[in-house]
């Protein structure tokens, strides 16, 4: 448990970008280390997304999804730029502020594209995932560790969960979940009326998600480059 804090701590600690919220530092507490980091009262994306109040409240705000699926590919950009892969990129691990701009949080699954410069090991062989954000490299095996790509492929499917309000691949079970993921078997396309008006920009921004789920994770796109088609999606819809 000391090592996992120590760890998450660490990566943590290496950030300082408005999309990664700041860690202040850790606490015991009782059995638990606890990492501290600023309070974020609207909680994560997802409890947002499943809260109809609360995302009428940051709609009024904020021209909603598009800039927030912009700013969560600015953070993984800048992340992957200063070497540290998240892990676990989901509406979960994203906090919304009273603004509503989005944070990255949870670095409990981070590593570093180049190696630590702390030598830290997992306790556990397994590594850990959510089911429906992962992409088919890691679920098979084939890759022991998360990667640029393993994000790039959660990115799009956060971006799809912003774009629905639901989990990817939504009523199914994990089982049919993976069945699909290795069969190739896409999520169901929303319309993205929340998001764009234009149908040419929706059909876009659908294929651009279909690029993030590459099974050949070199074909995937980089963060940069999602960052860049989703400003030009926004800017062509909104013109």
């Amino acid at each position: 448990m000391l090592q996992h804090a120590a760890h998450e701590l660490y990566a943590w600690s290496k950030c300082d970008h408005p999309g990664v919220m700041k860690a202040i530092g850790f606490v015991l507490y009782k059995d638990a280390i606890l990492l501290v980091s600023p309070w974020a009262q609207n909680g994560s994306l997802a409890r947002c997304l499943g809260n109809g109040s609360a995302c009428d409240k940051l709609r009024s705000h904020m021209p909603y999804g598009c800039y927030q699926c912009i700013e969560l590919a600015s953070s993984l950009e800048y992340l992957h730029g200063i070497g540290i892969v998240h892990g676990d990129v989901k509406a979960e691990n994203i906090v919304v502020s009273d603004s509503g701009s989005t944070q990255l949080v949870d670095f409990g699954s981070a590593t570093f594209i180049h190696g630590f410069t702390l030598c830290f090991t997992r306790t556990s062989r397994s590594l850990p995932f959510s089911i429906r954000f992962t992409a088919p490299e890691i679920l098979d095996g084939i890759n022991d560790k998360h990667t640029v790509e393993t994000d790039i492929y959660a990115l799009g499917m956060t971006i799809l969960q912003i774009a629905t309000g639901e989990p990817p691949y939504a009523g199914k079970s994990d089982r049919t979940v993976v069945s699909n993921v290795f069969r190739s078997i896409l999520p169901h396309r929303p319309n993205f009326d929340d998001m764009i008006s234009d149908q040419a920009e929706k059909d876009k921004l659908w294929n651009l998600l279909i690029r993030c789920w590459e099974q050949d994770p070199k074909l995937r796109p980089t963060a940069a480059e999602v960052k860049n088609a989703l400003i030009e999606i926004k800017e062509a819809s909104t013109a």
